[in-house]
């Protein structure tokens, strides 16, 4: 099971939604930093006292335990544990010093401070080191309350995008794992949905869905670079073909609690007749993809880039830049050569636009690849008007 691509395993990955949905206990594993740790590992005494003396000079102690800091869980930094964690209902974590129960209602955990971490995400880290740790947690629960109960469109397309900005917080062993482990996922958003599945984007909002874009590199770790992925897993309109965090930034959100708020700031769609095509690796479309491409009819200008030694690409004037991964020496072209498209357009008190920079690919005319999101303050003048083109 664990040999991704034997027969067994493309048949099983995609049920992960029906076995840890429908589980009535999760067990995990929290602390275990490899698959042959196990649960249990030795703990701290955890306790300290103090001796007291009578009037009468007769002594005795009394002995309390120590607040735990419920460290970070190294298991929950991996891309396939977050579907499973999301989709169960009841989770024992086995922690470094205690046991911590989660379930829908409520966690508690054995020294008696869940109270004191917001929302309950203590995999994450003390509360007091950030604000976003409880993201994870609290979009569990909204999640589950959605599959329960439904939602409005709009709820449900932020929904998946909170889903997958978590998502890529985390690390795969096997990148092209990269939809097989959120396999489980996207199958319950898609009975909720009711909507076709491409790539990790949703054809009931596509517009929006395209316009992703890397995490800013201030939110890295030191040392932490999203280079292309080592093979081939994703056309590159999809978000799944970056290794970077991901992001929408037409999307606002709550800094509190990581929540999408239902506010979508699109104000003007400029690009039409879309068309999508995917072929997968199996006949499950939230599985692994083999090509994709997309069409569609849209405006085309040169995009106004500069050249730069760290990554290729950077802002020009009332222009910004989002890479979607860092681009190699080798593949870094003359800037002219690139293309704009003119996407959307946000409904704010000041004007901005939101381009895709496009990367022009083989002989056949109008034919690009996706390498970047283009933020704009005024609109850039096109070359071609109404353009069919074919990115892949």
């Amino acid at each position: 099971m664990q040999d991704s691509g034997s027969p067994d395993w493309l048949k099983e990955a995609p049920r992960m939604a029906e076995y840890y949905g429908n589980a009535y206990l999760t067990i995990s594993a929290s602390i275990a930093t490899e698959n042959g740790q196990g649960c249990y590992s030795k703990t701290s005494s955890g306790t300290q006292g103090l001796q007291f003396t009578w009037r009468d000079g007769s002594s005795y102690a009394v002995r309390f335990r120590i607040p735990l800091s419920h460290k970070e869980s190294p298991l929950h930094a991996r891309g396939w544990i977050f579907q499973e964690y999301m989709l169960s209902r009841r989770v024992v974590h086995f922690m470094e010093d205690e046991v911590i129960w989660e379930c829908r209602e409520a966690t508690w955990c054995e020294c008696g401070r869940v109270d004191d971490m917001r929302g309950g995400s203590f995999f994450l880290g003390p509360i007091s080191d950030s604000l976003h740790q409880s993201h994870a947690y609290q979009l569990k629960r909204r999640f589950q309350s959605s599959v329960e109960t439904g939602g409005s469109a709009l709820r449900l397309a932020n929904t998946w995008r909170e889903i997958t900005h978590e998502y890529t917080k985390r690390k795969l062993t096997f990148q092209t794992d990269v939809f097989p482990a959120l396999a489980g996922l996207a199958k319950k958003m898609q009975a909720l949905r009711g909507s076709k599945y491409h790539a990790g984007l949703w054809e009931d909002d596509l517009v929006g869905d395209l316009l992703w874009e890397a995490e800013d590199e201030e939110w890295y770790p030191v040392g932490h670079t999203y280079p292309p992925p080592d093979k081939w897993r994703a056309p590159s309109w999809s978000w799944a073909s970056s290794t970077a965090i991901i992001n929408w930034t037409h999307s606002p959100v709550d800094s509190a609690t990581g929540r999408f708020e239902d506010i979508d700031l699109l104000s003007e769609i400029f690009i039409r007749d879309l068309e999508v095509e995917c072929h997968h690796l199996t006949e499950d479309e939230t599985m692994s993809v083999e090509s994709g491409t997309l069409r569609l009819t849209g405006d085309l200008a040169v995009a106004p880039l500069r050249l730069d030694k760290k990554r290729g690409y950077a802002d020009s004037d009332g222009c910004v830049v989002s890479l979607d991964c860092l681009i190699p020496a080798e593949d870094i072209v003359d800037p002219s050569t690139l293309r704009s498209l003119l996407v959307a357009k946000l409904g704010l008190a000041r004007s901005e636009y939101l381009s895709l920079i496009l990367k022009p690919v083989g002989a056949g005319l109008h034919h690009y690849r996706r390498i970047g999101r283009l933020s704009h303050s005024t609109r850039l003048e096109p070359t071609d008007t109404s353009a069919r083109i074919t990115i892949i």
